[in-house]
């Protein structure tokens, strides 16, 4: 085995990959001797509002991983197609020499299908929360959220009779999802609403049995198998970033109309608007630069990363460390390290 830390990775994958993409807090590559096929390793760095913070939480990009790994296990147990190929040490089979027997890189990468991407974010919500809720509550919509009417009197956070599919624009970096009508997406991608609640609903289902949590919500991307064009779900599904989530005892004390703070990326967006996030832009270097001196407070850092990994035992029902022996074949040398 290599004993490599997480740091040096980045850089030892552009030598041995081809970069593709830089992202926020992934980066992607690609390799010639496989085609169709793209490398995604999840790093610890942490973004919010657009903003990458410029600090990494220790072992983030593991749970995020580990968390896009276990549901998309699941979702095959379903029958719904992912763009899954390799995880764990499974992933030394698509790897060059210079790679392999890398731990560290197990915890953190993925072989996936380098899908055709469709720009659209799917939202299934559970709860009406997020901009739902900002729509929801704004006299000119009427109740109407996305294009879809909803019942009167509703609360922040309510439980909704009916899972909500709710559509938004992919935006380029440095700027803001836009709501669109979903009847518009239905129009234009037929598969993204029923795939979407289809998906949560199997999320729900896994999480009230093995879990002790519940989704407020979650983003789902899809993406056309270029050789099959069959719908895939791809990218980071049921993470600490990329959904809500809340430790289920908890959320039956909530008091109505004010949910209770989750194990989620929402703990960093509220200290961000307290801190006056709102008057920065992301597309302004001096504005990024400010905002990267706005948490520098160790012990907040430290409390995200608890909830980080609290995330995933919540929802997957087992101890990050117990499923990347079992599922992800990490030895127990270099388990927690």
């Amino acid at each position: 085995m290599q004993t490599i830390s997480s740091e040096p990775l980045d850089a030892l994958l552009a030598v041995h990959l081809k970069p593709v993409n830089t992202g926020k807090a992934r980066d992607s590559f690609t390799n010639p001797e496989h085609a169709f096929m793209r490398y995604v390793y999840v790093s610890d760095r942490l973004s919010s509002n657009d903003f990458n913070l410029g600090f990494g939480l220790r072992r983030h990009g593991e749970v995020r991983n580990a968390s896009t790994i276990y549901w998309k296990l699941r979702l095959k147990e379903a029958l719904i197609e992912t763009d899954l190929i390799a995880f764990g040490s499974s992933i030394d089979a698509y790897l060059p020499n210079e790679l392999q027997n890398i731990p560290e890189l197990w915890k953190r990468m993925t072989v996936v299908v380098d899908a055709e991407m469709e720009l659209v974010e799917n939202i299934g919500r559970n709860r009406l929360l997020g901009s739902a809720w900002d729509q929801y509550e704004d006299p000119k919509n009427n109740r109407i959220v996305f294009g879809q009417q909803l019942p009167e009197s509703l609360w922040k956070g309510d439980l909704l009779e009916t899972p909500l599919w709710t559509p938004t624009t992919k935006a380029p970096p440095g700027q803001n999802d836009m709501p669109l009508e979903a009847s518009a997406v239905d129009a234009s991608y037929p598969d993204h609403r029923p795939l979407t609640l289809s998906v949560l609903g199997v999320m729900n289902e896994v999480v009230a049995e093995n879990g002790e949590a519940e989704y407020g919500d979650t983003k789902l991307e899809f993406g056309r198998d270029p050789t099959t064009h069959r719908l895939l779900v791809c990218d980071e599904i049921g993470s600490f970033d990329s959904s809500r989530i809340y430790p289920r005892e908890e959320s039956k004390q909530w008091l109505r109309g004010q949910p209770g703070i989750g194990c989620d990326k929402d703990i960093v967006r509220v200290e961000m608007r307290r801190l006056g996030i709102k008057k920065y832009k992301p597309s302004s270097t001096d504005d990024q630069e400010a905002v990267k001196k706005l948490l520098p407070e160790d012990v907040f850092i430290r409390m995200v990363e608890g909830k980080s990994l609290e995330s995933f035992a919540l929802t997957a029902g087992e101890e990050l460390e117990d499923f990347q022996f079992a599922i992800l074949g990490i030895p127990q040398e270099y388990l927690a390290i």
